[in-house]
C-alpha cells in the first residue's frame, strides 16, 4: 500500500470518529433539554383559593321584644346594709339596624322588678322591692349560620335607673340610684317566615360606676353583673 493510500485511509477513519462524537454530543444535549415523559404527563398543581360568601339581606331592621328572668344578686349602695335582689321577671327589647351584613347597630331597653332584702351580718333587716330600668346602644357582630339561623355577639352600653323601697327594722325607706351599664350580649335567632322569627338572649346588667340617694344623701352605688336570659319573637322590617 502506498503512502498516499495510507494517509487517505487515516483521514477517513479520523473523520468518521469526529462525526460519531458530534452525533453523540447532540443526542445528549437533546436528552437534557427535553422534559421526560413522566414530567410531561404530570398535571400542574391545583391552586387552592378561599371564598368568603356575603349573605344576601332582604331586610334592614330587626325588632326583638323578649321576656325572661333577671337572676338575683347583690345590689348595695356604699355604707348601707347589704342588699340582695330576688330573681325577677324581665322585659327586654332591642331594635337593630343592619349597617353591614356582618354588623348591626341599635338601641335597647330592659325593665325588671322584684323583691329586695337588706341584711346586716347575714341577719335579715326587712323586706322591700326594687325596680330597674336600663337603656342604651347595642353594637353586635352578625354571623349567618345558615339561611335561617343567625348568631349575634356584641356589647351593650347604656345607663341604669333604679328605685327601691321597703322597711328596715320597721322603719320605711325609699331610695333611687343610677349609673353606667356595660355588658356583653350573645343572641341567637331562627327565621320562621319572611317577617317573623324566634330569638333568645344571654346577657347581664351591671353598674361599674354610679350613685345612689336615700334620705337626701348621695353615695357611690356600683354592683356586679346581674345575669338574665330572655326569649321572644323577632320581626324583620
Amino acid at each position: 500500500m502506498t503512502n498516499d493510500a495510507r494517509i487517505l485511509r487515516r483521514s477517513i477513519a479520523l473523520s468518521h470518529r469526529r462525526t460519531v462524537a458530534c452525533i453523540g454530543a447532540a443526542a445528549l444535549a437533546i436528552a437534557f433539554a427535553l422534559p421526560s415523559r413522566a414530567d410531561a404527563q404530570t398535571p400542574p398543581a391545583e391552586t387552592k383559593t378561599t371564598t368568603i360568601t356575603v349573605p344576601v339581606i332582604d331586610h334592614r331592621v330587626e325588632l326583638t321584644p323578649r321576656g325572661g328572668v333577671l337572676i338575683g344578686g347583690e345590689m348595695t349602695p356604699k355604707g348601707s346594709p347589704v342588699g340582695k335582689t330576688d330573681t325577677a321577671p324581665l322585659f327586654f327589647g332591642d331594635i337593630s339596624v343592619i349597617a353591614h351584613p356582618f354588623f348591626t347597630v341599635g338601641v335597647f331597653a330592659g325593665f325588671g322588678s322584684g323583691g329586695y332584702k337588706r341584711y346586716l351580718y347575714d341577719q335579715p333587716l326587712g323586706d322591700g322591692t326594687f325596680s330597674l330600668l336600663t337603656t342604651g346602644a347595642s353594637f353586635k357582630a352578625r354571623l349567618a349560620l345558615s339561611d335561617d339561623a343567625v348568631l349575634r355577639i356584641g356589647i351593650l352600653v347604656g345607663r341604669n335607673f333604679l328605685w327601691a323601697s321597703g322597711t328596715v327594722k320597721g322603719t320605711a325607706y325609699e331610695g333611687t340610684g343610677g349609673g353606667i351599664n356595660l355588658a356583653p350580649t350573645v343572641e341567637g335567632s331562627f327565621r320562621l317566615s319572611r317577617t317573623v322569627g324566634i330569638s333568645g338572649q344571654l346577657s347581664f346588667i351591671s353598674q361599674p360606676s354610679g350613685t345612689g340617694s336615700s334620705g337626701g344623701k348621695d353615695v357611690d352605688f356600683a354592683f356586679a353583673p346581674l345575669w338574665f336570659v330572655a326569649v321572644g319573637p323577632e320581626f324583620y322590617l
